[in-house]
């Protein structure tokens, strides 16, 4: 698990210079899928992490491993809602990067798993 993590955040930190862009796809992909099998598991850290997930998820295409990466990110913070509170504008920057968002998939999991917790309940309108 930690793996993904350090990869995603020395990636990050390097602004993506000296790493391989399909490796931090890859593995922003992988954490996304880890946060939908073991939310549980995978959120602990998330406060490690967020910032720079989200940073290489805005540069990655519209399709459905895009997809799966922010129905794990929504998991995560359910079960960690404090976790992204410091990284507020690369969260929103991550989910606005969608030139073709699945709307009505990723806006029902987003509204009903996201805005069921407290820190998150004011952005439900």
């Amino acid at each position: 698990m930690l793996f993904p993590v350090a990869i995603v955040a020395r990636g990050s930190r390097t602004r993506h210079e000296s790493m391989n862009k399909s490796l931090l796809e890859n593995t922003a992909i992988t954490l996304g899928r880890l946060g939908l099998v073991a939310p549980d598991l995978t959120s602990a850290l998330l406060g490690s992490f967020v910032q720079a997930w989200c940073i290489v998820l805005r540069s990655i295409r519209d399709d459905i491993e895009k997809e799966h990466a922010f129905h794990g990110l929504v998991r995560m913070i359910r079960h960690n809602p404090h976790a992204p509170l410091n990284a507020l504008m690369p969260l929103c920057d991550a989910f606005v990067s969608w030139c073709t968002p699945p709307v009505k998939r990723l806006r029902f999991a987003t509204t009903d798993e996201l805005c069921a917790e407290r820190p998150w309940s004011f952005f439900k309108s």
